[in-house]
């Protein structure tokens, strides 16, 4: 909206309202006249419509008929009749003569000027054949008031309870002749039907089924202040100045129904009213509308504006508007279409907010249209701040969508939610600039339609400043009434200004519809989120889409993991929630809690957690999530439900012992194709119903993966630790361990680098054997470190027997590659199956030192079988009666038994040379088998040259001797094609 439109808009309505005024100057309450009638006296024996003896009351009924002229006109019609008592050839003869009841008013033509000083009710025999005119030509007498002296008002109601109906009042009589010419007609009348307000307060009028034209200034206007009922008329060409009105009320209530109002300055208004329903109107060509101006002033109910239709303005046309409300009224439902301005809010002066819905504006690309025009102004009288809400309405079609005015020293407060304003040529939204933008600006224009999803087409659409986000992904509608947009989907964005007590992101949270997807671009947001209903969560990928915490509360006191008045960055209270694509930092610059770790001043107490003390939520998903700088939980489904956590990077989780990076507490879910590091505790699952975790990978953390308590619960499965990498503990630290499981887990194909303990199973409460296969665990020489730790111990709780199967398990470079604990009156029961324990300071240690609680260890019960065993100090075995058999040892001399090291007295009766320690048949350690083996074990077994190492390297035959058997069988394979090394170990 241009600058110079404002000013014209401005001039035009202030020109109207100030007219106005004169009517309110001239309301004077007093009491109404009794209208008391005088008898009509008829002479026994006389003819009818003489003078009578016998005196009559006044009827309650008469019938009006402009051609009657004497009784035998009226004997025509109806012979019970009296001409002059009952019947009358004009209106007001009919009203004069009448008491209490009704007119009735016959078809033809009445040329008077009509006062209803009594209640009664004026019944035309329809719009389209009974006709008056006025009898007097005065449209204009004087200025001022609708009621100057000397003014042709065609009725003029001056009695309650006055009901008026079936009529044409034409306001340009052939007969006359005013000279003021308007729509084509010569105006005579001044008013249509109006009240007169001079003398007092009049209730009650209704007028329906009446046709109102060729009026100078009022068709039908409730003038005094009283109640009125206006429906089903028709009222045009009602526009001899800027102060015309189609059909008005002034200080009264009531209403305003499926009138159609064509060619009038201001169509349908109600000033100062007490409250008035307009609904079913249409209007057609002229310069406003409908509105309402200063309602609620004097009290009274709230103004409703529904469901009528606007249409075809001249230049500079209103829609609908609303001016200085005192209490706010609903402008819903309406259709307004090729309007120059659609709908209008201007000034208050008092604290209210109205609202306009569902309705449909479409400029339908009428020249320098506005689809909404909200202003602080109050044209020619002090301007006000204003506060409005728009929703579910299109504004389509216009030149702006919306042009939003704030002058100095005022705020303009709008709120535009679930609208399509699309299709607006020049703009959405249009802020006022120079004085029109002076003042300030409040808009929140999240949740719209705005004829894209693209940012920066949506920001090119509209002023600086202004709140766009959250947006729809589409324009659909789904459904009635007004534009009911798609919740489905929403975009949100920080390059969008951000207003109200919530983030940009926990907005469109709050708004989506269950099973909806918020997709956040690019950008950084401040935010605390709960997440309420079933939802995706989609940002633009880790490192782009990036959230911090609003409120900075890591440890405010209180037990557990979600005391009151914790900073949570995301907190999940329902099911079939998905996080994707998003860093969530805890460390936010500006905030400062003082709790400092690993470099990062922590002001989240948790990531993504669920609300557990609400309920259980189930399906939870956070996939290719960064979660960073968190002082107790990175991820953590809390509540007992399902879960499924992939691909995402969770670092310096570690806020205190408790801390854990990824996390489930009674669950069932997948950890799968994580990296985690620099926490407490890296992923684990306490009291499980059967988790996976698969891939993951664990750096620099106190533990790696543990399960703890798992499969307790009816309808568990066990867990499962396959295929994940963990590197470089802390002291102290832990790889993999299983704490008390109720269902046996399965550890397999795990690498364990660098990490103080390995595997580690800790007691149990029932008899269950978790199985560890295939793992490597490498103690890079870390000092102190344990490849295999087995304990009774249950830390912090009692104790309980456990019972272990290792196998396929490569256990190296480590303090001790096998380390037993077993505590007075429990149980350790640990299976070493086809294992290589190797390079170790000590293989395995059993019984030996303390427990954990400062006890005697009493060691386990082992069975020790086919494994291989090359360290610094094979064993030390303080146990009897273990098993020992068919294990490979690295200092068994291949002659006889091996005494295992340790008081135990163990022995291994048959140990083997056979154990994968390397190419069978290489006997120099060449990497390959070749003539120089079969020298080399000559020289060996004849002339007292160097073993080979390990011994079982030389023994091709597999009968756990090396003699010239194994000679004989090398050359054969190498010369002869003879069957490989070893083939009969197979």
């Amino acid at each position: 909206m241009s600058r110079m439109k404002s000013v014209a808009l401005t001039v035009f309505v202030a020109s109207l309202l100030m007219g106005l005024l004169f009517d309110s100057a001239v309301a004077i309450n007093k009491p109404v006249s009794s209208n008391v009638d005088t008898h009509l006296l008829v002479t026994t024996g006389q003819s009818k419509g003489q003078p009578s003896s016998t005196a009559l009351d006044s009827p309650t009924e008469v019938w009006v008929d402009d051609s009657w002229n004497n009784q035998g006109d009226v004997d025509l019609y109806n012979p019970s009749l009296i001409f002059g008592y009952d019947a009358f050839n004009t209106i007001q003869g009919g009203i004069d003569g009448v008491s209490g009841s009704t007119v009735h008013i016959l078809s033809g033509t009445y040329i008077e000027n009509i006062t209803v000083n009594k209640s009664v009710e004026l019944s035309g025999a329809g719009a389209g054949s009974c006709f008056v005119y006025p009898l007097l030509s005065a449209p204009m007498p004087g200025a001022g008031s609708s009621l100057p002296d000397g003014a042709s008002n065609l009725v003029l109601v001056q009695a309650n309870d006055v009901t008026i109906s079936g009529l044409t009042l034409d306001g340009d009589n052939p007969g006359l002749t005013s000279g003021v010419v308007v729509g084509g007609a010569d105006l005579d009348a001044r008013n249509g039907i109006i009240t007169d307000h001079r003398i007092g307060i009049f209730n009650n009028l209704e007028i329906y089924e009446v046709t109102v034209k060729n009026i100078y200034l009022r068709g039908i206007y409730a003038s005094s202040g009283g109640t009125f009922n206006f429906h089903y008329n028709t009222v045009q060409n009602v526009n001899g100045e800027a102060n015309s009105i189609g059909i008005f009320n002034f200080g009264g209530s009531g209403f305003f129904d499926h009138n159609v109002v064509s060619d009038c300055n201001d169509a349908i208004s109600s000033n100062h009213s007490k409250g008035c329903q307009f609904t079913y109107n249409t209007v057609t060509n002229s310069s406003s509308g409908i509105h309402t101006d200063n309602a609620g002033d004097a009290g009274g109910t709230a103004d409703l504006i529904e469901n009528n239709s606007v249409s075809n303005s001249p230049a500079g046309g209103y829609g609908i508007w609303v001016f200085v409300p005192y209490i706010a009224p609903l402008v819903n439902s309406n259709t307004i279409s090729n309007v120059e301005i659609g709908l209008t809010y201007a000034c208050s002066y008092s604290i209210v907010t109205p609202r306009f819905t569902n309705n449909i504006v479409d400029g339908m690309g009428k020249s320098n249209s506005t689809g909404l025009y909200v202003t602080t102004e109050s044209w020619w009288w002090d301007s006000g701040d204003v506060t409005s809400i728009f929703e579910n309405n299109y504004i389509i079609g216009n030149t702006d969508g919306a042009y939003i005015v704030a002058e100095a020293g005022f705020t303009n407060t709008l709120t535009l939610f679930n609208n399509s304003i699309s299709g607006n040529a020049n703009s959405n939204i249009t802020n006022g600039t120079g004085a029109y933008g002076a003042g300030t600006f409040a808009i929140n224009a999240s949740g719209n339609w705005w004829g894209s999803n693209v940012p920066v087409t949506i920001a090119a659409s509209l002023s600086s400043g202004i709140d766009y986000t959250p947006w729809f992904d589409t324009g659909a509608d789904t459904g009635d009434p007004g534009f009911q947009g798609d919740f489905n989907a929403l975009w949100v964005d920080d390059d969008s200004p951000q207003s109200g007590t919530v983030g940009r992101i926990q907005e469109a949270l709050d708004a989506i519809l269950s099973g909806g997807t918020v997709s956040v671009l690019a950008g950084t947001y401040i935010d605390n989120l709960i997440v309420a209903k079933p939802m995706i969560l989609l940002g633009a990928g880790i490192g782009f889409s990036l959230v911090y915490p609003s409120l900075s509360a890591p440890n405010p006191g209180g037990a557990g993991s979600l005391p009151p008045d914790a900073s949570n960055m995301v907190l999940v209270q329902a099911h079939n929630v998905s996080i994707t694509g998003f860093t969530f930092d805890g460390d936010n610059p500006s905030l400062t809690s003082g709790v400092v770790a690993g470099g990062a001043d922590l002001d989240a107490r948790n990531g993504i957690i669920t609300n557990h003390p609400l309920g259980l939520f189930n399906n939870l998903t956070v996939d290719h999530c960064a979660v960073r700088n968190i002082y107790l939980r990175g991820i953590y489904a809390s509540s007992g439900g399902t879960f499924n956590f992939h691909h995402n990077i969770v670092d310096n989780v570690q806020g205190e012992t408790a801390s854990i990076g990824v996390f489930n507490f009674y669950g069932a879910g997948v950890f799968d194709h994580n990296t985690v590091s620099n926490c407490n505790d890296a992923i684990a699952s306490n009291w499980s119903s059967g988790c996976t975790f698969t891939y993951n990978d664990v750096t620099n953390s106190g533990s790696g993966i543990h399960t703890d308590n798992a499969g307790n619960a009816v309808g568990s499965t066990a867990d499962l630790i396959e295929n994940n990498n963990i590197s470089n503990s802390r002291v102290n630290g832990y790889g993999i361990f299983v704490f008390a499981p109720y269902l046996a887990p399965v550890i397999n194909l795990n690498t364990i680098t660098n990490v103080d303990v390995g595997l580690t199973c800790a007691g149990s409460y029932v008899s269950v054997t978790p199985q560890f296969t295939n793992n490597t665990v490498n103690g890079m020489g870390k000092a102190n470190s344990a490849g295999v730790y087995v304990t009774t111990e249950i830390w912090g709780y009692t104790s309980g027997n456990v019972s272990v199967h290792f196998e396929n398990n490569t256990i190296s470079n480590l303090t001790e590659g096998v380390y037993l604990v077993g505590e007075t009156g429990k149980t350790n029961s640990t299976t070493l199956l086809n294992n290589n324990i190797l390079q170790n300071g000590l293989g395995i240690s059993n019984g030996v030192g303390l427990t954990f609680g400062g006890g005697p260890n009493v060691g386990a019960v082992v069975s020790a079988t086919q494994n291989t065993i090359a360290n610094t100090v094979n064993a030390t075995d303080n146990k009897a009666g273990n098993t020992y058999t068919q294990n490979c040892w690295s200092d068994w001399s291949g002659v006889g038994a091996y005494y295992v090291g340790g008081g135990g007295g163990n022995i291994d009766n048959n140990p083997s040379l056979h154990c994968g320690m390397g190419l069978c048949g290489d006997a120099d350690g060449s990497s390959n088998v070749d003539i120089s083996d079969a020298v080399y074990l000559i020289a060996y077994i004849f002339s007292g040259g160097t073993a080979p190492n390990p011994l079982g390297l030389g023994d091709a035959t597999c009968d756990n001797i090396v003699d010239i058997s194994d000679v004989v069988y090398l050359i054969a394979y190498i010369f002869s094609g003879g069957l490989a090394p070893c083939a009969a170990c197979e």
